[in-house]
């Protein structure tokens, strides 16, 4: 079993699934409850390792726009997350990839908080920084922006 990474990890589980008692099958189940992890990866390995590039459009008023390309290939064609047919809004795209890993995060603490006893002093332990408040605007855009799809 990998230990290197969560690609690794991710990959390994995706291939022998039989063998995930090794890992524990409520872990087995959260990691491979990510396939997103792979669309994301997809996209970053391809502007590191395979040439692809990164082009950003509109001016600042827009917002920050852009679009991963390969050769003529778009990468990122997601509906709820286009200003345009060919381009990315970059806050509903950070917004979702940051929920989503949100989430994963906060359901493996939830796992392995499960699995502890819990000491007195660590209850209602907060964390807080000022880049928090902006994930949580983009994630509320992009909670906008689903919303207004769903009621049309």
């Amino acid at each position: 079993m990998p230990s290197c990474s969560f690609r690794e990890l991710y990959q390994w589980l995706d291939k022998n699934r039989g063998n995930i008692a090794k890992l524990g099958e409520e872990e087995s189940a959260l990691v491979l409850s990510a396939p997103w992890y792979s669309e994301l990866r997809s996209v970053r390995d391809a502007i590191l390792h395979h040439g692809a590039f990164t082009l950003v459009f509109g001016s600042p008023n827009d917002g920050i726009l852009f679009q991963v390309h390969s050769g003529f290939k778009r990468l990122i064609n997601i509906d709820s997350l286009m200003w345009n047919e060919n381009v990315v809004d970059f806050q509903l795209y950070a917004g979702l990839y940051f929920a989503r890993i949100n989430v994963l995060l906060e359901q493996l603490g939830r796992l392995l908080a499960s699995r502890i006893p819990q000491q007195p002093s660590m209850l209602g332990v907060k964390s807080y920084s000022q880049g928090f408040g902006i994930l949580r605007d983009w994630m509320n855009k992009l909670f906008g922006k689903l919303n207004m799809v769903t009621k049309i």
